[in-house]
């Protein structure tokens, strides 16, 4: 009863394949058949089965999937990928983009990173400028952590307290305060986010994932990055910085 409210009357759940790469399967979805192709690289968390059961996700993913072909995939160590003992890297999230583009038999694309998964798409963009026919980075980050040049993000000692305290929180509506305010007072919303990030990952693994995150550090690839980009940002992200984002505008050429 839950899952048909939760999700749009008219959706059905895209048929999830799978490609090897590194000997790591990663899941995968195509959903529409426009012109285009369109990758989306998702943040720290993701399920390319559950973000179907939330309306409004489902709704967005349909209104993109009218644009073009829609891939959607989960990184490697998440969803319904294969679970990893080391930790996802920047350059690790850029074969598993290559994989999937090659899997769904895409020859070039608009890649879009949402927050955490703009890195390893900055690195992709870098090392394969002629798969891509646009990149957009979306509420992302050039830098996992804080430097003296750098000062809009966590410092390390700051990131371990907040990622104690969302794994601490496991379970159930972890830190939805924090990515989605406009709803963390829905209990539909918070029951579906509370079901994700348990489907998505464990407090163990997603450690992991946290910790490559604080380390990224894709500032040196900026400059490098020749397709045309877009950025987008909310002023009040509560999860990164909207100077972040501005900072990659800054230095990304045009």
């Amino acid at each position: 009863a839950t899952l048909a409210l939760l999700r749009a009357s008219d959706a059905e759940v895209p048929r999830t394949r799978y490609v090897a790469v590194d000997g790591i399967h990663i899941a995968y979805q195509t959903v529409g058949s426009g012109p285009a192709d369109i990758v989306l690289v998702p943040g720290f968390i993701s399920h390319v089965e559950r973000i179907w059961e939330d309306r409004s996700c489902c709704a967005w993913l349909n209104a993109v999937s009218r644009l073009g072909r829609l891939i959607l995939f989960d990184r490697r160590g998440m969803g319904l990928s294969d679970r990893v003992g080391a930790r996802p890297t920047v350059e690790a999230t850029a074969r598993d983009i290559l994989a999937v583009m090659d899997a769904a038999g895409s020859r070039k694309a608009l890649l879009v990173g949402a927050s955490e998964g703009g890195p390893g798409c900055i690195r992709f963009a870098v090392d394969h400028p002629d798969r891509l026919a646009g990149l957009v980075l979306w509420g992302s980050l050039a830098k996992g952590s804080h430097a003296p040049d750098y000062p809009f993000a966590l410092t390390a000692a700051q990131y371990d307290l907040w990622q104690q305290r969302l794994l601490a929180g496991w379970g159930g509506p972890a830190e939805i305060e924090t990515f989605a305010p406009s709803v963390a007072n829905d209990r539909q919303a918070r029951a579906w986010w509370a079901g994700l990030l348990r489907a998505a990952s464990s407090p163990g693994a997603v450690a992991g994932l946290l910790q490559a995150l604080r380390d990224a550090d894709v500032r040196p690839l900026l400059s490098k990055v020749s397709a045309k980009t877009l950025v987008l940002h909310r002023t009040g992200d509560r999860a990164v910085r909207v100077e972040a984002g501005r900072y990659l505008a800054g230095r990304i050429p045009g």
